[in-house]
């Protein structure tokens, strides 16, 4: 299990600032958690395909720039 772990972490963190994989991984695991949202949950009150298209930027962004932080200072950070 942890070497799962690590290599979803190697993965995302392969560039430490800009990194088209680390985008598409934010976008696809946000994708999937908005759709599950829109068709089974019904939490945030999503009804068109404009709410799911904000939905998916707002989150997908805020996703990368979470992990792009946690790339550009994990160079320092001994876990």
């Amino acid at each position: 299990m942890s070497s799962d772990i690590d290599g979803v972490r190697r993965f995302v963190r392969k560039s430490p600032l800009f990194s088209a994989r680390r985008l598409l991984f934010c976008l696809s695991i946000v994708l999937v958690l908005v759709l599950a949202d829109a068709f089974v949950f019904h939490l945030r009150g999503i009804e068109t395909t404009a709410d799911i298209a904000t939905q998916l930027a707002i989150h997908t962004l805020g996703t990368y720039l979470g992990l792009t932080l946690v790339a550009l200072f994990d160079a320092s950070w001994q876990w």
